[in-house]
């Protein structure tokens, strides 16, 4: 699809990203840089060079792009940054370099998602770890009212519903268990709905 915006089209437009071949595009990317293309050039959904390396996982461009200046926190067309759509997609490599850059882990998109959001909705647990440890705020609220409590819960959902794909049935058991004993302890609202819906896993309801 060719984009609607002349200047991008005729610069990085231009880079083969359908062949996937991340060592070409690399070099592409490297060879229009040393051309003095603007990094922050945006296409017409708003997105820089550097999100779309954090979409396709292409840590060399996405290294590329950030030695060059690129902008950390620019936002496309949904208020999504480079993070946002590193941690949405999983691409550990990628999201590592924006943090080491100083990308912001709190920024919001435009459902005022941030990126520990969108790793948790994703089921990128890596992902969320590195974000707590890096001090992500938990208690921030999305457009729908969700809070750290709510991920969480959803964190959970992804693990048990990994579990039973695999039909490990007793593996699901202690897990079931663990986590009970864990939300057992947890003074929140949603203790006993979560530990009500745990026993209904163990029971295959």
């Amino acid at each position: 699809m060719i984009d609607t915006n002349l200047e991008w089209q005729a610069s990085w437009g231009r880079i083969d990203r359908d062949s996937k071949d991340a060592k070409k595009i690399a070099l592409q990317v490297k060879d229009l840089i040393k051309a003095g293309v603007n990094v922050n050039l945006r296409s017409s959904s708003e997105d820089t060079v550097l999100i779309i390396a954090a979409w396709e996982g292409y840590t060399d461009v996405a290294e590329q792009m950030i030695a060059a200046g690129a902008k950390l926190n620019l936002k496309n067309k949904m208020g999504e940054t480079a993070l946002h759509v590193a941690a949405a997609r999983g691409n550990t490599e990628v999201f590592e370099k924006l943090v080491a850059a100083g990308a912001w882990i709190d920024t919001k998109d435009y459902r005022k998602m941030t990126p520990l959001m969108d790793a948790a909705f994703f089921g990128n647990i890596d992902i969320v770890k590195r974000l707590l440890a890096l001090g992500a705020d938990t208690f921030l609220v999305d457009d729908q009212g969700k809070t750290a409590e709510d991920i969480k819960s959803l964190i959970i959902s992804v693990m048990i519903n990994s579990l039973r794909q695999k039909s490990v049935t007793v593996l699901l058991h202690r897990t079931v268990s663990v986590l009970t004993q864990f939300l057992i302890s947890e003074n929140t609202q949603n203790t006993q709905k979560i530990y009500m819906w745990l026993q209904a896993l163990t029971n295959g309801e």
